[in-house]
C-alpha cells in the first residue's frame, strides 16, 4: 500500500519552523499462500503408531469368523458356530453339533500339525481341545484326534495364544459379571478369572506346569510349588497375543471400560477390586498402579473390545511392534506401540469404520486382516518406506539459515508458558488446499497434514543459543510429537528417539548466569501436557492469537492477517483476547487467570493428566467460583487450602509455584521459579476479600 506523507506547516513562536508529521504506520500482512507446502513430513519414524488405510483383503472371509491361526503354512479360520475353514472356505473341522459358541484358535511352530480350539459347549462347559491334521492334510483336521487340554464349568469365555517358546497361555472368564458376584478372580487357586501358562507338548497326562511358573505364594496364597496360573484378576478376557519377547498382551472387558494389559508374571490385574482404574469398593481403594491397565476405553459388555494382533508383515514392516485391537460396535480400530523407546504406551484411533468390527486376525504373511459384516479388509501402512527427516534441515520447513519457508506462519501468544526464561519462536503450516476451523471454545482445529513448530533457545554469553525444536504433526489418527536437539555449534538439530536433557548456564537480568536444565521430552511424554487421549497444540486458541505483531512491513492483528489469506474455513468468532500476564493495564484477575491457564490449566482441567480427585479447573474461561480453588482443601501433596483470599503465603497454589523441589508446580520441565508469575498470582490472591 502506498502511503502519503503530509507536511503541516506550523508557525512556531520563534521563527515559524516547518514541522513534518510522521507517516502513518505501515499495515502488515502475510504473503499469499504458496501452491505447495514447504514442510515435508509425510513419512513416519518406526517408533510411532503409523497412519494406516484399509485396503483390499487377499482373502474372502465370512462375517462370522472370530479367530484365525496358521498351521504348517496354511491359514485356518474359526467361525462363531464352530466350523474350521481353510483359505478357500473349505471345511477342515466341524464341531457345530457340540458347540454353543466358538471363542478362539491357537497354533505354534513348536506344535506342527496341531491346532487348539477354545469353545463353549452346549452343556455349558468351556472346553479347550487340541486337534491334529488328518493323514491327508487336504481333508483338514481329524475329529477323532481331539485331546482335552482343560475344561471349566464356571467360566463363560476366554482367549488363547502361544508364546514364542511354545508355552500355551489361556485366559478364562471370572465366574461373576459384577464385582459382588465374583468369587474366583482374586483366588490364586482358581483357574477362573486367571491367565494360565501351560506346557502342552505331551497331553497324555494332561498339560504340564512349567517349572518357572508362579507359585501360590507368588500369587498371594500359600505354597511353594509352581501353579498353572500366570496372573489373576481377569473379568472377561476377549483377546490375547504375545510379543516377540514372550510378554502377553491381554484385552479384558470390564463392566464399564475395556482394558488392555501388558501382563507380567504373578500380576494381579485388578478385578474385582478395580474396573479399569475405577475402584469397586465402597470404602475406597489404595492407589495400586501396578494393577492398572496400559489403556482403557469406555464401553460395556454390549460393545466390547475385540482382537489383539501384533502384525509380523513383511510388506508393512513399519507396523511391527504395534498392538491392534478394536471396539466391536463403534467400528473404531486402535493401535498402541508396545516397544516405544521410553516405555510409554499410547493408544491411537487409527481407523473408523462405518459398521461394526467382528474380529482381527493375522494372515499367513503376518498381515492384519479386519473382519466386518460386509467382508474383510487388509490394514496397510499408509507411508511404508517413506523416510522421516532425521535432521531439522531436512524437514523442508526452513531455509538454509533456518528462516521459515513460504507457508510456514510465525505467531505469538498472549500468555506464554514459563520455560525458565527460554526464548521461543512459534510457527505452523497447513496443507495448501485445507483450512482451519475453530470450535466453540476457541480452539483452532488444524487439518490433517498440519505441523506446529516451536524453537527453544536461551541467552548464553549474550547470544541466543538454540537448544531444541519441537514439532506436532496432525496425522489422520491424531497429533504426533517429535523433538530435535540442536548440536552445540547451532548449525542443525537431530531427531530424538527418546527424551533427553541439556544443562546450560543461562544469562539472567542481573548480569549473573545460572544453571538451567532444559528437558527434551520423548514423543510419548509430550502427551502428559498435551492430552492423554486427545492430544492437541495448547497455544492455538483464538484468544491467545488475538494480538498484533509484525507481518511484512508493519503491525497487524494475527487473526486478521491469517483470515486475509484464507487460512480459516470461516471468520473467527468474536471473543475477548486472553490477558497478557505482564500487562499492567489488564486487571489482576485476568492476568493471574491467564497465567494459571497456560502454566497449570493443561493438566488441571476436566480430563486432564492429574487424577480426577484433584478437581481444580484452572482454565481461563472457567468462572472463578467453579475452579475449586477458593478455600478448598488440597487433595494431594502437602495439605492446606488451595487458595486463601487475601493471603497468598497461606495458599497452596502460591506456595507450590514459588518453590523448586518435589512439591513444586509445575512438577517438571522447569528449574527456575518464575518471579514475575509469582508476583502476578500473589497480587491477585492478595486482592481477594472473599470467595465468590
Amino acid at each position: 500500500m502506498r502511503h502519503l506523507t503530509l507536511t503541516l506547516l506550523v508557525l512556531a513562536a520563534c521563527g515559524g519552523e516547518p514541522v513534518t508529521e510522521p507517516p502513518p504506520a505501515a499495515v502488515g500482512s502475510l504473503p499469499p499462500r504458496p501452491d505447495t507446502a514447504s514442510c515435508q513430513l509425510v513419512g513416519q519414524p518406526p517408533e510411532v503408531v503409523q497412519e494406516v488405510v484399509a485396503g483390499a483383503s487377499p482373502l474372502s472371509i465370512p462375517a462370522d469368523v472370530v479367530s484365525g491361526a496358521v498351521v504348517d503354512g496354511a491359514l485356518w479360520l474359526l467361525t462363531n458356530d464352530g466350523r474350521l475353514l481353510d483359505a478357500h472356505l473349505t471345511s477342515g473341522l466341524d464341531v457345530t453339533g457340540d458347540t454353543d459358541v466358538a471363542l478362539g484358535l491357537a497354533s505354534s511352530p513348536s506344535h506342527p500339525g496341531q491346532i487348539f480350539v477354545l469353545r463353549r459347549r452346549l452343556s455349558g462347559a468351556l472346553r479347550l481341545s487340541r486337534f491334529s491334521l488328518a493323514a491327508s492334510p487336504a481333508t483338514g483336521f481329524d475329529p477323532a484326534s481331539e485331546a482335552l487340554v482343560l475344561e471349566s464349568y464356571l467360566a463363560l469365555g476366554g482367549a488363547v495364544a502361544f508364546a514364542p517358546d511354545g508355552r500355551l497361555f489361556v485366559a478364562l472368564d471370572d465366574d461373576g459379571r459384577l464385582p459382588e458376584e465374583s468369587t474366583k478372580a482374586g483366588d490364586p487357586t482358581s483357574i477362573e478369572g486367571a491367565l494360565l501358562r501351560l506346557d502342552v507338548s505331551d497331553l497324555s497326562q494332561g498339560p504340564a506346569i512349567p517349572a518357572d511358573n508362579p507359585t501360590l505364594s507368588d500369587l498371594g496364597g500359600m505354597g511353594s510349588e509352581p501353579t498353572r496360573i500366570w496372573a489373576t484378576g481377569l473379568r472377561r478376557p476377549v483377546a490375547l497375543t504375545l510379543d516377540d519377547s514372550g510378554i502377553p498382551w491381554l484385552v479384558d472387558q470390564g463392566v464399564a471400560v475395556g482394558e488392555v494389559h501388558r501382563v507380567t508374571r504373578a500380576q494381579d490385574l485388578g478385578w474385582p477390586t478395580f474396573d479399569g482404574t475405577g475402584c469397586n469398593l465402597p470404602a475406597g481403594c489404595e492407589l495400586q498402579l501396578e494393577r492398572f491397565p496400559q489403556s482403557t476405553l469406555e464401553g460395556d459388555d454390549a460393545c466390547p473390545l475385540v482382537g489383539a494382533v501384533l502384525p509380523s508383515s513383511t510388506t508393512f514392516a513399519s507396523l511391527h511392534g504395534t498392538l491392534f485391537f478394536a471396539q466391536s460396535c463403534s467400528g473404531r480400530v486402535f493401535g498402541m506401540k508396545t516397544n516405544a523407546p521410553d516405555g510409554w504406551l499410547r493408544r491411537e484411533t487409527v481407523l473408523e469404520r462405518e459398521g461394526p468390527v467382528v474380529s482381527l486376525i493375522a494372515s499367513v504373511d503376518g498381515d492384519l486382516l479386519l473382519v466386518e459384516p460386509s467382508g474383510a479388509a487388509r490394514v496397510e501402512a499408509a507411508h511404508e518406506g517413506v523416510p522421516f527427516p532425521r535432521r531439522l534441515s531436512e524437514s523442508g520447513c526452513f531455509d538454509a539459515d533456518f528462516a521459515p519457508r513460504p507457508g510456514v506462519i510465525p505467531f505469538e501468544v498472549n500468555a506464554p508458558l514459563w520455560s525458565d526464561g527460554s526464548l521461543k519462536d512459534r510457527y505452523f503450516e497447513i496443507p495448501t488446499d485445507a483450512a482451519i476451523s475453530i470450535d466453540d471454545e476457541g480452539n483452532l482445529e488444524l487439518p490433517v497434514g498440519a505441523v506446529v513448530i516451536k524453537h527453544f533457545g536461551y541467552a548464553v554469553e549474550g547470544a541466543n543459543k538454540p537448544v531444541e525444536t519441537r514439532m506436532l504433526i496432525r496425522r489422520s489418527h491424531g497429533w504426533e510429537a517429535h523433538s530435535y536437539r540442536w548440536n552445540d555449534a547451532g548449525t542443525d538439530a537431530d531427531l530424538l528417539d527418546d527424551g533427553d536433557a541439556w544443562t546450560l548456564d543461562v544469562d539472567q537480568p542481573n548480569g549473573a548466569a545460572v544453571a538451567v536444565e532444559h528437558t527434551l521430552p520423548s514423543r510419548h511424554t509430550c502427551v502428559v501436557c498435551h492430552g492423554l487421549d486427545t492430544a492437541r497444540p495448547l497455544a492455538l486458541r483464538s484468544d491467545q492469537l488475538d494480538r498484533s505483531r509484525v507481518y511484512g512491513e508493519g503491525m497487524v492483528n494475527q487473526l486478521e492477517a491469517m483470515e486475509a489469506i484464507g487460512l480459516f474455513a470461516s471468520a473467527p468468532p468474536s471473543r475477548p483476547p486472553m490477558a497478557e500476564p505482564g500487562d499492567p493495564s489488564a486487571s489482576a484477575d485476568d492476568r493471574a487467570r491467564a497465567y494459571l491457564h497456560t502454566n497449570c490449566g493443561h493438566c488441571h482441567r476436566p480430563g486432564g493428566w492429574v487424577s480426577a480427585t484433584v478437581d481444580m479447573d484452572l482454565r481461563f474461561d472457567t468462572p472463578f467460583a467453579d475452579t475449586q480453588t477458593c478455600n478448598v482443601t488440597a487433595k494431594s501433596g502437602e495439605l492446606g487450602l488451595r487458595l486463601v483470599p487475601g493471603d497468598a503465603e497461606a495458599s497452596r497454589i502460591y506456595q507450590r509455584m514459588s518453590r523448586r523441589d518435589p512439591f513444586q508446580m509445575p512438577p517438571f520441565a522447569t528449574t527456575l521459579v518464575d518471579d514475575r508469575g509469582v508476583q502476578v498470582v500473589g497480587a491477585f490472591i492478595a486482592g481477594l476479600s472473599d470467595c465468590p
